[in-house]
């Protein structure tokens, strides 16, 4: 009993999360649940409508969007270098978490999402509602990465800075997903 009692006391001392710096695989090799983002425009974007393509999706708070900006910058120029056929068959989803946003302040975040949209060059999305967040099992105050491929399966995700090694490991599965490179 008291070996019991012991076990209970060490378990309950190390919440699940804290044994780990890896995410939540839960949906890994799964198809990826339906979503809902609107732009800074007012335009919906719903997952229906990447089906085909391969997604790469960042989902991040305005404060964690900075913890992978390297990384993202280099998978743009990976992207860029790509023949159109390849670029067609890729969509980038850069999503901000935007459920803590109350009337009036998402006036101001809607121009700052068609801003920052500009400056890219491609659409940022607002998840309004925090029901990706939720149903995505996404990491709060974090940068998460996750990437669907052409069946609407999720094949990556992660949460956090991204290292080199998961980089690398990001640049070989799109090169499987979308024979980029070729």
């Amino acid at each position: 009993m008291l070996a019991v009692i012991i076990a209970l006391a060490v378990f309950a001392a190390f919440p699940s999360g804290a044994r780990s710096a890896e995410p939540d695989y839960a949906l890994l090799g799964k198809p990826a649940p339906f979503f809902s983002i609107r732009s800074g425009e007012d335009k919906t974007l719903v997952s229906d409508m990447v089906k085909g393509k391969v997604a790469v999706i960042f989902y991040e708070t305005r404060e964690a969007s900075r913890k992978n900006s390297e990384i993202k910058d280099r998978l743009n120029i990976l992207y860029d270098m790509q023949d159109e056929e390849v670029r067609r068959s890729i969509v980038r989803i850069p999503v901000f978490n935007c459920s803590h946003v109350v009337w009036p302040i998402t006036v101001v975040w809607k121009k700052s999402l068609r801003y920052h949209s500009r400056r890219v060059g491609f659409t940022l999305y607002g998840d309004w509602d925090g029901r990706m967040a939720r149903d995505y099992r996404m990491k709060e105050n974090e940068s998460n990465c996750l990437i669907v491929d052409r069946a609407g399966i999720i094949r990556y995700a992660s949460f956090g800075r991204i290292t080199e090694r998961r980089f690398e490991e990001i640049e070989e599965l799109l090169a499987r997903l979308v024979d980029w490179g070729k």
